[in-house]
């Protein structure tokens, strides 16, 4: 697949970075926050019935690779969708000699409980994201 209008998300991907210019901050001090929650009460971070039945076999994307990403990953992207924060942590996982590039997505449903939605291969959708997927720059559906 690629971009089916590239005008459209060239204009979209501008006002998607002086967006997150001004959210990814915020994002990241919740991510920081949530962290300190994490430590001492791991059940503050649940996971959508989907990522347990079907994505995280799918994608080989284990619990423990969620952890690791959200301990020592980076907000790329921070939004409101239905009322509720949504942020697109990365971060990369090994797998034997190499780095898997790997986005999870979670709602912020109050500041000590988040909801894992869904986890992906960055490169699954390449052409979404710049060279280093933390630009969107696709914004086709």
């Amino acid at each position: 697949m690629n971009c089916k209008d590239k005008e459209g998300c060239r204009k979209k991907h501008l006002q998607w970075l002086k967006n997150q210019k001004k959210y990814i901050p915020i994002g990241q001090k919740e991510l920081d926050n949530f962290l300190s929650h994490l430590e001492t009460n791991p059940e503050c971070l649940v996971y959508d019935r989907h990522f347990e039945k079907n994505r995280s076999f799918k994608r080989s994307i284990t619990r423990k690779d969620v952890t690791e990403i959200l301990k020592n990953g980076w907000v790329i992207e921070r939004k409101i969708k239905h009322g509720m924060v949504s942020l697109l942590i990365m971060g990369y996982t090994k797998n034997g000699k190499n780095y898997r590039p790997i986005h999870v997505v979670c709602d912020v449903v109050k500041k000590d409980l988040w909801v894992v939605t869904t986890t992906y291969d960055s490169r699954s959708m390449w052409w979404k994201w710049d060279d280093t997927f933390q630009q969107r720059i696709c914004f086709c559906k």
